[in-house]
């Protein structure tokens, strides 16, 4: 099987991996997209540098994602489709640990429940709500983003990782994380 031929061009970039293996089917199998899985007989034969340069060019994004369904928190309150419960967390969670954010997010959220709630707050309500999660700039900038929601898009939160940096307090990262989180997109969280 190792030696066989396959009649596709060997590609361009090898892996480093001989050229028995990137003319074999196995090989043309895997850069379609077919895993190999580690149990057979072709995987244990061999060498480990080149199980590693095949494991690590598999799918990613699909190792990563079966990782956190296994061992990832779960049944946290802002795993939601809720962009403005993400948003919220997102914030909150910026140099602080889940467990604290844990304490204040069900407070703040049954205060302010929506973004329009929280724009019509004042800003010493958001503060008195935040103080002891450090950071005040954070609430200064949830509440005038929240502001910003109400007035420029309508009390709608903007759909892509584009327009939600144009809130105020929110950079690439936080976006992209509420982009993923709330609306299904794909971008890359920082």
């Amino acid at each position: 099987l190792l030696l066989r031929r396959h009649p596709i061009r060997p590609p361009r970039r090898s892996f480093g991996l001989p050229r028995p293996l990137l003319q074999s089917r196995l090989f043309a199998d895997w850069r379609r997209g077919c895993l190999i899985r580690p149990e057979t007989t072709f995987w244990r034969n061999l060498p480990r540098r080149f199980q590693v340069a095949l494991y690590m060019n598999t799918d990613f994004s699909a190792r990563l994602v079966r990782w956190q369904k296994q061992h990832g928190r779960h049944g946290l309150p802002w795993q939601v489709r809720d962009p403005y419960a993400v948003w919220l967390s997102e914030i909150m969670l910026q140099q602080t640990q889940v467990a604290t954010v844990l304490e204040y997010y069900p407070r703040f959220l049954a205060a302010f429940p929506n973004v329009a709630a929280l724009a019509a707050a004042d800003e010493d309500e958001v503060l008195a709500l935040w103080a002891g999660l450090g950071y005040y700039s954070r609430a200064r900038n949830l509440h005038h983003a929240a502001r910003q929601i109400m007035d420029e898009h309508g009390g709608q939160f903007p759909r892509d990782r584009a327009g939600l940096e144009t809130l105020k307090g929110v950079g690439r990262s936080t976006a992209a994380a509420i982009a993923v989180f709330a609306y299904g997109q794909k971008e890359a969280i920082l």
